[in-house]
């Protein structure tokens, strides 16, 4: 019986191990095409090694980068249209100008990354990590922000008209010029954030933490212009 018992323990074990290794497996042959070709669209890259590589322009529309380490990538003007990109180490990456409309990057790593310009339209961020990021005139339209951490970003010009903000951290966050028609900023953390000229008509603040944040020329949800701070 106890033999048995240590059979079926050995065999779960064995299972997890081989999925385990396959939800962080790549496939060489379409990580070799990337490399020789810069397009590689549909391609399956979980986990695959491509911190600092040179990747501009390159084609990965609908991929799957899950868990991929791009850490200090370039990626200037790649097409990243409905990638999957869920856990991607994307620190420091340049991601200027980039598609990444629909792209999947719950829980993403993207500390200092510059996104500036880039087109996140109807993304999925939940829960990534955006510290320090760069999203001057990025176009956030409609993207899902819930639980990001966007602390001290740059979000200057940027289009967040009706994104899902629920929760998140915009610590410090430099908004100058950024559109927030019908965004919902629900127990968001606004403290301290820069808000000036900021379109925040038909947004929800419910509980969010406004505490510090800096208002000048900004339209509140009742389309009420706030100068408290000029």
């Amino acid at each position: 019986m106890k033999i048995r018992l240590l059979s079926v323990v050995g065999l779960c074990f064995f299972l997890m191990v081989g999925l385990s290794w396959e939800v962080d497996a790549w496939d060489e042959e379409d990580l070799k095409k990337l490399l020789e070709t810069n397009e590689c669209n549909k391609c399956v890259l979980s986990g695959a090694p491509l911190n600092h590589t040179n990747l501009k322009g390159a084609n990965l529309t609908d991929a799957n980068l899950t868990k991929v380490k791009l850490k200090r990538a370039r990626l200037f003007m790649a097409d990243l249209e409905g990638a999957d990109l869920t856990g991607a180490s994307l620190s420091g990456a340049i991601l200027s100008e980039a598609n990444l409309i629909e792209a999947n990057l719950t829980k993403a790593y993207l500390w200092g990354a510059d996104l500036t310009g880039a087109n996140l339209t109807g993304a999925l961020l939940k829960r990534a990590s955006l510290f320090m990021a760069d999203l001057e005139g990025a176009n956030l339209t409609g993207a899902n922000l819930t639980g990001a951490l966007l602390k001290r970003a740059r979000l200057f010009m940027a289009d967040l008209e009706g994104a899902d903000l629920t929760g998140a951290n915009l610590t410090k966050a430099y908004l100058p010029g950024a559109q927030l028609i019908g965004a919902d900023l629900s127990k968001a953390s606004l403290s301290g954030a820069k808000l000036k000229e900021v379109d925040l008509t038909g947004a929800t603040l419910i509980e969010a933490d406004l505490t510090g944040a800096i208002f000048c020329e900004t339209i509140m949800p009742d389309g009420v212009m706030n100068n408290s701070d000029c």
